[in-house]
């Protein structure tokens, strides 16, 4: 396989290539200027087509082709060199013609996904392809109409029934969604129909398994009692009422299955050989080791979450069908299939021909037959063919992608059209040279053709030097016992240790498992206040940032819904005028309409990163500008889950650790990674030999992303049911052909090993200390509510600044509750919602409580939970009026308003507001506002409320509330305002303060 240098003039630019780009290789690089090489050849741009994975592949392609292409142009024109290739057009009038004509005509260029090419040729030969007008484009975020999304959810609330899957089948399929508009997603995505099995199908064959057994309930039960105690206690489960069900099969097999299922057939994992204890002189029940052998591969198949939804899939597809044709609407898939199916048409496929010049083909080994199938008929003897891709990172096949296409792919091609990409520019010499030692060997199989993937040494050309303040390699394997006592917490350790050294938590990342995992660490981090975020499983369309986006555009639409209007002026769009940007609109102006909103929230942090992302999406929508096609945008997007196009972007210049499923980092890089996600061990899989290869891959690709060191783990301590872990499956292969692993790995230049203990603990912050642990650029808080855009940044920034201003406070008090404005804005929604529903919560503490989890949630007040509980609760027993005391907790429901809304006119000036909450006690009507103003952390402090109430000018608010209120209060009452009023209440919420006293009534 020969190198490919893109830069050099002796690169072979024409013809067939397989160009094989190992990780940290330049493969998009390579493509860039492939592209470049191409247009001053004489093709013109729209007679390359670029082919990428997916929607936010295609568009960050035709970002860096563009800059590229910009680039070249520049370098032609200034005669600056370091491209060999571009020698020869310095100064050229015409190189220079070509490359601006390009860049001017770039919005033509084809880049597409597959299915959004196929679409495109489809619409745009639709004649020759002997098809209609009315497909739509799979590119586009609205991917499935709504009638069919709302069929699927009602399928799935009501239309299940148990002879399908029974209810406990349901739970464990729900259990591993978010949501159930998630598993409507996954349903509507399509399923292997033929792995799924009906529940009544499943019971069927245990009756038939479980026929001959007789068994006895008291005997077995007594049996298992008597042995239990030589079993380890890992393995959890209701045992006995397994024991139970498997007695009761015989009279009623559907509930004794189901019981089995709830359980996930623990009982048999209990009983295992494997799971007893070292010393233990104990056997299981002879008929228990005969029904195991015989009834748990089918409780297996039963839990099974891909089989669930197969059958689920199979049953929804009879009602699907007919709403597809009345829709006129068919999924992405059946576009490839018509796309194979046209091309038999010779006018189709030579007008497609015609189209093209140049193909590039990137992320190859994602592809499926059906995919190559296309290309392969089109495009083989095309002038210039690129397929590029790296086998070693296909782990994609839960998304139909079939790494022996690019074996089939390389075969057919020659060795003639093999080129590689030999040199990392990503990591370090020290971290490529360990990497070498441990990949330069046959350990990536492919099953199906009994063979190994090749996986030779690459060069290193990096300028990444790896200055750490200790003696670890630059692979460090870490042996634990478990990822939430062993690894997780040695990672945070470690960050902490090292952040001095990197200066930014965004330095770091950890790939994770799954979601689970993410969650487990970002609260971990969280409770370090260490800057983290975990993006990738969070849908674009259930971010804070999209549905105050929402909130936004219906205030534009339903332009009298002064409760919407109230939504956005205590948002982050509080200053932007809804005329002006409703006008912008009408006028069809979107794209000043979405710079407007871009220029109002700070740029940095999640909620702007997510925001960009959304007017991205609007903006590459092709409805037109309509306030009704907006909702229609809007509604369609929500519900895109992340496969579907809704994938938050992973936004690494972000300064917080980034927490990322090892699917997720592939193609990104970091200086410190902490692989840890290798050590899961994921359910038993039907096809073990696939899966145990593609876990693998999956290694390879974990391993690949660290530019300085890499963490990683190493089995030990006992292991949990389910197939190997990727890092037992290369370990094993690593004995297998090098003998005991740790005198190996001890034998590699950078690496180096570790055990821990067996439950790693964290030193607890020390307060008094004014090292400074995390160090982030100093940013202004945003002005507005915390719930929407804070990030752990800010809460890491907020926490240490009151720890270095007051070495004395105590960590998560209501002293230390973070300063500010936003602190203030998310209080106050707490007491909002404590007075506006229905019942009375304020009586009930248990309700408060669980008020304020609600509310704190997803916030960076979380680690202070229990504080502003307590400083909640004091607040709403404090004594109100010394001369007839009474206390907010003794308001009755129905006499009293929170957030009252007022305004009143003064010609030629207008002045509106909100007052916090009005009830009434004893006949008298009382003003309250909370104020969570920092009042000192000493005693004296709380004695000087009436200077706070001078120094903010309260008395003048108190006026403008009592002029308000009595306003209102006229239209009711004859009696003067003066009898009816009992005063205002300033409630200073942090230190309990509270300033009673009657205003004198604003006229003025």
């Amino acid at each position: 396989m020969r190198p490919f240098d893109c830069l050099s003039n002796d690169c072979p630019i024409f013809g067939p290539h397989l160009l094989e780009a190992s990780a940290g290789t330049g493969k998009t690089f390579s493509i860039e200027h492939v592209f470049v090489r191409l247009l001053l050849e004489g093709i013109e741009i729209e007679e390359i087509l670029a082919v990428t994975f997916t929607r936010a592949a295609t568009r960050d392609l035709k970002k860096r082709i563009l800059a590229n292409i910009e680039e070249a142009l520049s370098r032609i024109q200034s005669g600056e060199r370091g491209w060999p290739y571009l020698d020869s057009y310095m100064a050229s009038a015409k190189a220079s013609r070509i490359l601006r004509d390009a860049s001017k005509a770039f919005d033509r260029c084809q880049v597409f996904t597959i299915h959004g090419f196929c679409y495109r040729m489809l619409q745009e030969f639709a004649f020759e392809a002997d098809l209609g007008f009315s497909l739509r484009d799979p590119d586009r975020a609205a991917l499935v109409p709504k009638r069919i999304r709302r069929e699927a959810k009602k399928f799935l609330e009501t239309g299940v029934g148990i002879d399908l899957i029974c209810p406990e089948q349901m739970a464990l399929l729900m259990k591993g969604s978010d949501s159930l508009d998630e598993l409507v997603s996954r349903l509507l995505k399509g399923a292997d129909e033929e792995r799924g099995v009906p529940f009544k199908d499943l019971v069927s064959r245990y009756a038939l398994l479980m026929e001959e057994e007789n068994l006895d309930e008291g005997e077995l039960l007594r049996t298992f009692q008597e042995i239990r105690s030589g079993f380890k206690m890992e393995v959890k489960g209701n045992f006995e009422d397994q024991i139970k069900a498997l007695v009761l099969c015989k009279e009623n097999p559907v509930n004794s299955l189901r019981v089995l299922v709830k359980e996930k057939g623990s009982l048999f994992a209990f009983l295992d050989p494997l799971n007893k204890k070292v010393k233990a002189r104990v056997e299981c029940p002879v008929a228990l080791q005969r029904i195991s052998r015989n009834v748990l591969p089918l409780i297996q198949q039963a839990i099974d979450l891909k089989g669930i939804l197969s059958t689920l899939n199979k049953a929804w597809k009879k009602i699907e069908g007919p709403i597809l044709v009345d829709e006129e609407w068919i999924d992405p898939d059946e576009i490839l299939r018509r796309t194979r199916a046209a091309i038999e048409r010779e006018a189709f496929s030579k007008s497609v021909r015609q189209k093209y010049q140049a193909v590039i083909i990137d992320e190859f080994q994602d592809t499926d037959p059906l995919q190559w199938e296309i290309f392969k008929l089109l495009f083989l003897n095309v002038k210039a063919l690129y397929l590029v891709g790296d086998p070693k990172q296909s782990i994609y096949r839960f998304r139909k992608a079939d790494i022996y296409t690019y074996f089939e792919a390389k075969k057919l091609l020659g060795p003639s059209a093999l080129y590689c990409l030999d040199t990392n520019y990503r990591s370090t010499s020290n971290m490529i040279e360990a990497l070498n030692a441990l990949f330069d060997r046959s350990w990536l199989p492919l099953p199906k053709l009994g063979e190994t993937i090749p996986s030779p040494p690459v060069k290193s050309r990096s300028e990444n030097r790896s200055d750490f303040p200790d003696s670890l390699g630059s692979i460090h394997f870490v042996t634990a016992s478990s990822f939430e006592e062993g690894w997780l917490p040695y990672a945070v350790s470690e960050i902490e240790r090292l952040m001095p050294t990197f200066k930014t938590p965004s330095s770091f990342a950890l790939l994770v498992k799954d979601r689970y995992q993410a969650e487990m660490a970002l609260k971990l981090f969280q409770e370090r206040s260490i800057p983290a975020c975990a993006r990738s499983h969070i849908p674009l369309g259930k971010t804070a940032a999209f549905q105050v986006f929402r909130e936004f555009i219906e205030a534009l639409v339903y332009s009298r819904d002064n409760s919407l209007k109230r939504k956005v002026a205590a948002g982050p769009f509080e200053e932007m005028s809804l005329k002006n940007c409703r006008t912008l609109l009408e006028e069809g102006d979107l794209i000043s309409f979405c710079r407007e909103i871009l220029e109002c929230v700070p740029k940095e942090g999640e909620f702007y990163a997510d925001l960009s992302q959304v007017i991205e999406e609007l903006l590459a929508w092709k409805e037109g500008v309509t306030f009704q096609g907006l909702l229609h945008f809007l509604d369609d997007f929500e519900n895109l889950n992340p496969e579907e196009g809704g994938r938050r972007r992973i936004e690494t210049d972000i300064e917080a650790v980034q927490i990322l499923t090892l699917h997720v980092s592939k193609g990104l890089e970091f200086d410190v990674v902490f692989a840890f996600g290798l050590s899961a061990r994921p359910p038993e899989s039907q096809e073990a030999e696939e899966a145990n290869a593609e876990k693998l891959r999956q290694l390879y690709v974990g391993m690949t992303r660290a530019k300085k060191r890499l963490y990683v783990p190493l089995p030990g301590g006992e292991k949990s049911r389910g197939s190997p872990s990727p890092m037992e499956l290369f370990c094993q292969t690593i004995e297998s052909k090098e003998g005991p692993l740790l005198p190996f790995l001890q034998k590699i230049k950078h690496v180096t090993c570790e055990t821990l203990p067996g439950k790693v603990l964290l030193v607890p912050p020390d307060l008094n200390s004014k090292k400074e642990t995390v160090s982030i650029n100093d940013r202004s808080p945003p002005a507005f509510a915390p719930c929407l855009i804070h990030s752990f940044t800010t809460l890491a920034k907020v926490q240490k600044q009151h720890i270095e201003g007051d070495p004395s406070s105590t960590i998560l008090s209501a002293h230390t509750i973070p300063r500010g404005a936003d602190t203030g804005i998310l209080i106050h929604q707490i007491f909002e919602r404590l007075f506006s529903g229905p019942a009375s919560i304020w009586k009930s503490f248990d309700a408060v409580g669980a008020l304020v989890s609600k509310q704190l949630k997803g916030t960076p007040l979380v680690p202070w939970e229990t504080p502003i509980k307590e400083m909640v609760c004091k607040t709403l027993m404090l004594p109100l009026n010394n001369e007839a005391p009474f206390s907010l907790v003794d308001l009755q429901a129905g006499e009293l308003q929170a957030e009252m809304e007022f305004l009143f006119v003064r010609s030629p000036h207008f002045i509106k507001g909100y007052i916090d909450l009005v009830f009434r006690h004893d006949g008298k009507f009382y003003i309250v506002d909370w104020k969570t103003n920092w009042l000192g952390s000493d005693d004296s402090a709380y004695l000087s409320l009436e200077g706070v109430m001078t120094a903010h000018d309260y008395w003048l608010q108190a006026s403008l509330y009592t002029e308000a209120l009595r306003r209102h209060v006229k239209q009711f009452y004859i009696q003067p305002f003066e009898d009816l009023f009992g005063g205002v209440i300033y409630l200073f919420l942090r230190g309990g303060g509270v300033y009673h006293f009657k205003p004198e009534i604003f006229h003025g």
